[in-house]
């Protein structure tokens, strides 16, 4: 083979890599918030994840395969790709809607998914805003150095991805409480679960603080092969929102069962109320 030829090889691989490790589950996280928004929970119930499956692909697989092509293969610049993905994916989520629900799609409809859309990308950007400068500056690397290396930018997606699933953990674990609770008010009102919220915040934020340091400042990150300073990024950047997460869950968790065990109980008080004297 000829250069040319073993470069379009090269980029058909690159972009079957990367379609896999990385735009899959990009599309799937923007495509989740975007039906959390819509309020389309039928398709996020995963005891329906068989038949729900079909419609997932119709935004999704698209998406990630003109993404790619644009990336690798046809390149055009990253702008002009990320608007052709928004785009395509507004008209694929209308189709979506218009073969997963019976309620016939109108213009008020159409304008809520664009905009919903709109609002899911923009979110998922703000994620991989926030954290791949930090990450490029950290490694003293490019976002070119992680396009023509497909493992190394799976990795460098993975807090962005750890961050987007504990946000979506949170708000469906809210949603599909039998009993809503009020997080924000209990942890106020509760010395222990205050004390608790604080101590995790703080340690979150010195963690940042030190690696920051040590990271940035003192570059102990450059004597480290890149994948070790990928896994060193990995923790730094997901551990304070895991624990932040993991810690609301819990509290959410253990507050439901406590109203739970609490309304079992005054059922069974009123039943017993109720029953009438039964005269010998």
């Amino acid at each position: 083979m000829n250069k040319k030829e073993v470069i379009h090889m090269q980029g058909v691989t690159n972009a079957l890599l990367n379609m896999i490790l990385v735009s899959i589950p990009e599309e799937t996280v923007i495509t989740i918030i975007t039906l959390i928004f819509l309020k389309r929970f039928d398709l996020l119930d995963i005891r329906m994840w068989r038949q729900n499956l079909k419609y997932f692909a119709i935004p999704i697989l698209p998406v990630v395969i003109i993404i790619n092509l644009f990336r690798y293969i046809i390149i055009i610049p990253r702008p002009f790709m990320s608007l052709s993905a928004l785009v395509l994916m507004n008209i694929l989520f209308i189709y979506m809607t218009t073969k997963s629900s019976y309620i016939k799609t109108n213009k008020k409809i159409i304008f809520r998914i664009i905009i919903f859309t709109i609002l899911s990308f923009v979110i998922v950007g703000l994620v991989e805003t926030f954290y791949y400068p930090i990450t490029m500056m950290m490694l003293h690397k490019n976002m070119d150095f992680f396009d023509n290396n497909i493992i190394y930018n799976f990795f460098i997606s993975l807090p962005g991805r750890i961050i987007e699933i504990c946000l979506i953990s949170f708000i469906l674990m809210k949603r599909n409480s039998q009993i809503q609770i009020s997080l924000f008010n209990t942890i106020i009102k509760n010395r222990f679960f205050t004390i608790s919220f604080i101590f995790i915040m703080s340690f979150s934020l010195l963690i940042i603080v030190y690696m920051a340091k040590v990271i940035i400042v003192d570059d102990i990150l450059a004597h480290l092969h890149l994948i070790d300073q990928l896994f060193i990024n990995i923790l730094v950047m997901t551990t304070p929102i895991i624990l932040i997460t993991w810690f609301l869950i819990f509290i959410n968790y253990l507050l439901t069962k406590e109203k739970q065990i609490q309304q079992n109980y005054e059922n069974l008080v009123m039943q017993d109320d109720v029953i009438p004297d039964v005269e010998d």
